[in-house]
Protein backbone atom coordinates (compact mmCIF):
# COMPACT_ATOMS: atom_id res chain seq x y z
CA UNK A 1 0.00 0.00 0.00
CA UNK A 2 1.05 3.43 -1.09
CA UNK A 3 0.64 6.68 1.34
CA UNK A 4 0.51 9.83 -0.88
CA UNK A 5 0.40 12.82 0.73
CA UNK A 6 -1.24 15.88 -1.89
CA UNK A 7 -0.26 19.51 -1.09
CA UNK A 8 -0.52 23.02 -3.05
CA UNK A 9 1.90 25.25 -3.01
CA UNK A 10 2.35 28.28 -1.14
CA UNK A 11 1.37 31.50 -1.80
CA UNK A 12 2.49 32.68 -4.75
CA UNK A 13 4.98 36.49 -4.97
CA UNK A 14 2.27 37.57 -7.49
CA UNK A 15 -0.62 36.31 -9.22
CA UNK A 16 -1.37 37.36 -12.91
CA UNK A 17 -4.10 39.12 -14.08
CA UNK A 18 -6.05 36.23 -15.79
CA UNK A 19 -9.18 37.53 -18.12
CA UNK A 20 -10.87 34.63 -17.84
CA UNK A 21 -12.24 35.85 -14.42
CA UNK A 22 -10.39 32.58 -12.71
CA UNK A 23 -8.27 34.36 -10.20
CA UNK A 24 -7.00 30.83 -9.18
CA UNK A 25 -5.43 30.67 -12.15
CA UNK A 26 -2.19 32.15 -12.45
CA UNK A 27 -0.20 31.82 -16.23
CA UNK A 28 3.22 32.91 -15.34
CA UNK A 29 5.70 31.18 -12.97
CA UNK A 30 6.64 33.01 -10.12
CA UNK A 31 8.55 32.49 -6.63
CA UNK A 32 6.83 32.35 -3.03
CA UNK A 33 6.00 35.47 -1.24
CA UNK A 34 7.11 35.83 2.26
CA UNK A 35 3.64 34.63 3.03
CA UNK A 36 4.05 31.61 0.99
CA UNK A 37 7.63 30.94 2.23
CA UNK A 38 6.19 30.58 6.01
CA UNK A 39 3.08 28.12 4.69
CA UNK A 40 5.61 25.84 3.34
CA UNK A 41 8.07 25.75 6.65
CA UNK A 42 4.47 25.23 8.76
CA UNK A 43 3.66 22.51 6.74
CA UNK A 44 6.77 20.80 6.69
CA UNK A 45 7.30 21.17 10.47
CA UNK A 46 3.99 19.54 10.69
CA UNK A 47 5.36 16.64 8.24
CA UNK A 48 8.15 16.33 10.50
CA UNK A 49 6.71 16.12 13.51
CA UNK A 50 4.36 13.16 12.08
CA UNK A 51 7.91 11.69 10.89
CA UNK A 52 7.41 11.70 7.29
CA UNK A 53 10.80 10.81 5.80
CA UNK A 54 9.67 9.27 2.35
CA UNK A 55 10.21 11.12 -1.18
CA UNK A 56 8.88 14.42 -2.51
CA UNK A 57 7.82 15.01 -5.85
CA UNK A 58 7.13 18.92 -7.67
CA UNK A 59 5.62 19.96 -10.34
CA UNK A 60 8.61 21.68 -11.98
CA UNK A 61 6.79 25.50 -11.74
CA UNK A 62 9.03 28.09 -9.65
CA UNK A 63 6.32 28.43 -6.90
CA UNK A 64 5.84 24.23 -6.49
CA UNK A 65 9.42 23.59 -6.73
CA UNK A 66 10.57 26.72 -4.26
CA UNK A 67 7.93 25.24 -1.73
CA UNK A 68 8.88 21.84 -2.31
CA UNK A 69 12.38 22.52 -1.25
CA UNK A 70 11.15 23.72 1.92
CA UNK A 71 9.85 20.81 3.28
CA UNK A 72 13.05 18.36 1.92
CA UNK A 73 15.71 20.84 3.94
CA UNK A 74 13.48 20.40 6.57
CA UNK A 75 12.36 16.21 6.24
CA UNK A 76 15.71 15.79 5.23
CA UNK A 77 13.82 13.59 2.01
CA UNK A 78 14.72 13.46 -1.65
CA UNK A 79 13.42 15.97 -3.92
CA UNK A 80 12.57 14.83 -7.69
CA UNK A 81 11.16 16.94 -10.30
CA UNK A 82 7.70 15.51 -12.04
CA UNK A 83 6.30 17.33 -14.83
CA UNK A 84 3.00 15.49 -14.84
CA UNK A 85 2.23 17.07 -11.67
CA UNK A 86 2.66 20.88 -13.43
CA UNK A 87 -0.43 23.44 -13.84
CA UNK A 88 -3.12 22.68 -16.04
CA UNK A 89 -3.71 25.37 -18.39
CA UNK A 90 -7.02 26.44 -19.70
CA UNK A 91 -5.47 28.66 -22.10
CA UNK A 92 -4.60 27.43 -26.21
CA UNK A 93 -0.43 26.82 -26.38
CA UNK A 94 2.00 26.92 -23.65
CA UNK A 95 2.38 29.33 -21.30
CA UNK A 96 4.96 32.66 -22.14
CA UNK A 97 7.58 32.31 -19.78
CA UNK A 98 11.31 30.10 -19.76
CA UNK A 99 10.83 26.92 -17.87
CA UNK A 100 13.66 25.79 -15.45
CA UNK A 101 15.65 22.98 -16.79
CA UNK A 102 17.21 20.75 -14.58
CA UNK A 103 20.41 22.04 -14.23
CA UNK A 104 18.98 25.21 -13.00
CA UNK A 105 17.12 23.32 -10.59
CA UNK A 106 20.20 21.21 -9.16
CA UNK A 107 22.09 25.04 -8.77
CA UNK A 108 18.93 26.34 -7.00
CA UNK A 109 16.98 23.64 -5.00
CA UNK A 110 19.02 21.27 -2.96
CA UNK A 111 18.20 17.69 -1.71
CA UNK A 112 18.03 17.18 -5.58
CA UNK A 113 19.84 13.34 -6.63
CA UNK A 114 21.94 13.03 -8.56
CA UNK A 115 19.20 10.34 -10.29
CA UNK A 116 16.57 13.21 -11.15
CA UNK A 117 15.86 13.33 -14.65
CA UNK A 118 13.89 16.10 -16.20
CA UNK A 119 13.21 16.09 -20.36
CA UNK A 120 12.41 19.34 -21.39
CA UNK A 121 10.67 21.20 -22.76
CA UNK A 122 8.26 19.93 -20.20
CA UNK A 123 5.32 22.24 -20.45
CA UNK A 124 2.04 21.17 -21.37
CA UNK A 125 0.16 22.38 -24.15
CA UNK A 126 -3.29 23.97 -23.05
CA UNK A 127 -6.20 24.23 -23.17
CA UNK A 128 -6.64 21.42 -20.59
CA UNK A 129 -10.01 20.93 -18.63
CA UNK A 130 -10.08 19.06 -15.52
CA UNK A 131 -10.29 15.59 -16.76
CA UNK A 132 -6.95 16.07 -18.46
CA UNK A 133 -5.33 16.80 -14.93
CA UNK A 134 -6.44 13.97 -13.21
CA UNK A 135 -5.60 11.78 -15.86
CA UNK A 136 -2.14 12.98 -15.56
CA UNK A 137 -2.01 12.36 -11.65
CA UNK A 138 -3.24 8.95 -12.23
CA UNK A 139 -0.69 8.15 -14.84
CA UNK A 140 1.86 9.28 -12.43
CA UNK A 141 0.27 7.19 -9.64
CA UNK A 142 0.12 4.00 -11.80
CA UNK A 143 3.90 3.97 -12.44
CA UNK A 144 4.36 4.28 -8.90
CA UNK A 145 2.47 1.63 -8.25
CA UNK A 146 4.50 -0.24 -10.87
CA UNK A 147 7.64 0.72 -9.12
CA UNK A 148 6.55 0.68 -5.24
CA UNK A 149 4.57 -1.96 -3.16
CA UNK A 150 4.67 0.41 -0.35
CA UNK A 151 5.96 3.54 0.70
CA UNK A 152 5.51 7.08 1.54
CA UNK A 153 5.34 10.00 -1.07
CA UNK A 154 4.37 13.77 -1.01
CA UNK A 155 3.22 15.51 -4.19
CA UNK A 156 3.50 19.27 -4.65
CA UNK A 157 1.52 20.91 -7.16
CA UNK A 158 -1.42 23.36 -7.90
CA UNK A 159 -4.53 23.69 -6.98
CA UNK A 160 -5.91 21.71 -9.61
CA UNK A 161 -3.38 18.80 -8.60
CA UNK A 162 -5.42 18.96 -5.18
CA UNK A 163 -8.49 18.73 -6.42
CA UNK A 164 -7.41 16.39 -8.94
CA UNK A 165 -6.41 13.99 -6.23
CA UNK A 166 -10.32 14.22 -4.79
CA UNK A 167 -11.46 12.90 -8.01
CA UNK A 168 -8.83 10.49 -8.42
CA UNK A 169 -9.15 8.98 -4.96
CA UNK A 170 -12.38 9.30 -3.54
CA UNK A 171 -15.45 7.38 -5.03
CA UNK A 172 -17.58 9.27 -7.11
CA UNK A 173 -20.57 8.37 -4.33
CA UNK A 174 -18.88 9.97 -2.11
CA UNK A 175 -17.04 12.73 -3.62
CA UNK A 176 -19.73 15.77 -3.08
CA UNK A 177 -19.48 15.02 0.92
CA UNK A 178 -15.84 16.20 0.33
CA UNK A 179 -16.65 18.61 -2.43
CA UNK A 180 -18.98 20.65 -0.38
CA UNK A 181 -16.64 22.67 1.53
CA UNK A 182 -14.48 24.20 -1.35
CA UNK A 183 -12.07 25.13 -1.84
CA UNK A 184 -10.11 22.31 -0.43
CA UNK A 185 -6.82 23.85 -2.82
CA UNK A 186 -5.87 26.12 0.00
CA UNK A 187 -2.10 26.57 -0.46
CA UNK A 188 -0.09 24.58 1.51
CA UNK A 189 -3.28 22.36 2.74
CA UNK A 190 -2.76 18.40 3.40
CA UNK A 191 -5.07 15.58 1.25
CA UNK A 192 -3.44 12.31 2.18
CA UNK A 193 -4.85 8.70 0.61
CA UNK A 194 -3.78 5.38 0.41
CA UNK A 195 -3.93 3.32 -2.61
CA UNK A 196 -3.03 0.36 -3.14
CA UNK A 197 -2.16 -2.20 -6.55
CA UNK A 198 -5.60 -3.24 -7.11
CA UNK A 199 -6.83 0.82 -7.10
CA UNK A 200 -8.30 0.20 -3.20
CA UNK A 201 -7.84 3.59 -2.38
CA UNK A 202 -8.37 4.58 1.71
CA UNK A 203 -9.24 8.77 2.73
CA UNK A 204 -6.87 9.92 4.94
CA UNK A 205 -7.86 13.89 4.87
CA UNK A 206 -9.11 16.40 2.77
CA UNK A 207 -7.51 20.03 2.13
CA UNK A 208 -6.25 20.38 5.82
CA UNK A 209 -4.84 23.31 6.87
CA UNK A 210 -4.68 22.67 10.72
CA UNK A 211 -1.02 23.49 10.80
CA UNK A 212 -1.63 26.90 10.17
CA UNK A 213 -3.70 29.72 12.00
CA UNK A 214 -6.46 30.80 10.08
CA UNK A 215 -5.31 34.19 9.38
CA UNK A 216 -2.43 32.63 7.27
CA UNK A 217 -4.68 30.45 4.71
CA UNK A 218 -4.76 31.58 1.82
CA UNK A 219 -5.98 30.57 -1.71
CA UNK A 220 -3.55 32.85 -3.95
CA UNK A 221 -5.07 36.30 -3.56
CA UNK A 222 -7.70 34.97 -1.27
CA UNK A 223 -8.04 34.55 2.50
CA UNK A 224 -9.97 31.73 4.45
CA UNK A 225 -11.01 34.83 6.99
CA UNK A 226 -12.39 36.82 4.31
CA UNK A 227 -14.59 33.77 2.85
CA UNK A 228 -18.64 34.61 3.74
CA UNK A 229 -20.12 32.53 6.52
CA UNK A 230 -23.13 30.88 6.16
Amino acid sequence: MLTIHITRHGQPGQVSEDQSGYPEYSEDDPGLSSLGMKQAEMLGQRLSAENFRGTIYSSPYRRTFETASIFAAVTGSDLFPEPLLQEHLLNPGRPDFRSLTLDEIRKTYANVPATAELECPWLVEGPEDLGATVNRLERFVETMLQQYSEGEFLFVGHGATVISGINLFIPKADRDAYLEDLPHYWNCCLSTYTVNRDWTTGVGQVGDTSHMPDELVTSNGHRKLDRPTS
